[in-house]
């Protein structure tokens, strides 16, 4: 699933809980935004993405 420009392989998000995956790559995407906003989007992406795998 491709989010903002990042693309997220579903079967790697579903390997990992909400928490790993957001400290996975809070420091990786999305860097020109705050690291609290950063923190939301993978939140975010992380539920869409699990939701998209019917999770």
């Amino acid at each position: 699933m491709k989010i903002e420009g990042v693309t997220f392989i579903d079967s790697a998000v579903s390997g990992m809980d909400e928490e790993t995956f957001v400290e996975a790559f809070v420091d990786k995407f999305w860097l020109d935004r705050s690291e609290a906003d950063r923190r939301k989007m993978l939140e975010d992406a992380y539920v869409l993405v699990r939701r998209g795998l019917g999770q």
